[in-house]
């Protein structure tokens, strides 16, 4: 899975391919992504929106937290609950 920000970066730069936009696992991997979606518009294929919480994202990220423990801690919220900025996003 592709989802830290210098992963998504080095595929960008090294394909053409299509992408999926998931909104989810990027924002957990610390990828701006109204920022990506604005600037990649063209390449993404598909789009699987999610809502994050910013505060338990970032002790996964940081491993404060396992992938688990963050996911029971409310990780993902419901569309427009959390700082995904998913309304921005879909308006783009």
């Amino acid at each position: 899975m592709v989802e830290a920000a210098d992963h998504v970066n080095r595929v960008l730069k090294g394909s053409t391919i299509p992408l999926l936009l998931y909104t989810g696992h990027m924002m957990i991997g610390g990828t701006d992504i109204v920022v990506f979606a604005k600037d990649y518009s063209d390449r993404i294929a598909h789009s699987h929106l999610k809502d994050v919480s910013s505060a338990i994202a970032i002790k996964v990220r940081s491993h404060e937290v396992s992938y688990y423990d963050g996911m029971v801690a409310g990780r993902y919220t419901s569309l427009g609950q959390g700082d995904a900025k998913v309304i921005e996003i879909v308006r783009n």
